[in-house]
């Protein structure tokens, strides 16, 4: 009796885990995304380079005379996500590595680093 108690406790657990990284790879994702572009000051007219880039690496070659913008974010664990974001016109670029606590609407940095080249 016991044993079947820790299994479902266990598996119930597990369950809960895994619900809460799903919302949070897709909600918390989306929103912190949208405040990490609403930060970069975007150049207008930019091109939004689909984030399905392979994560960490931001775009490598491209057109310096387009300019463009890009947002990576992945949820490692329930309630903390990354965001690779950035801006390049011009041969000028800057954007943000940033970790973020997400808890249903409301975020804190963690730990973060921008870049300028």
């Amino acid at each position: 009796m016991k044993v079947r108690k820790l299994k479902r406790s266990l598996l119930v657990g597990v369950g809960l885990y895994l619900c809460l990284w799903l919302i949070t790879a897709l909600v918390g994702s989306r929103q912190i995304e949208r405040e990490a572009l609403r930060e970069l000051r975007i150049v207008q007219p930019s091109t939004n380079i689909p984030s399905t880039l392979s994560f960490p690496f931001g775009p490598v070659e491209r057109d310096v005379r387009q300019p463009y913008h890009w947002c990576v974010s992945r949820a490692y664990s329930p309630f903390v996500i990354r965001i690779r974001s950035g801006v390049s016109a011009g041969g000028y670029a800057h954007g943000e590595d940033t970790w973020y606590f997400w808890f249903f609407g409301t975020s804190k940095i963690l730990r973060g680093t921008k870049w300028i080249t």
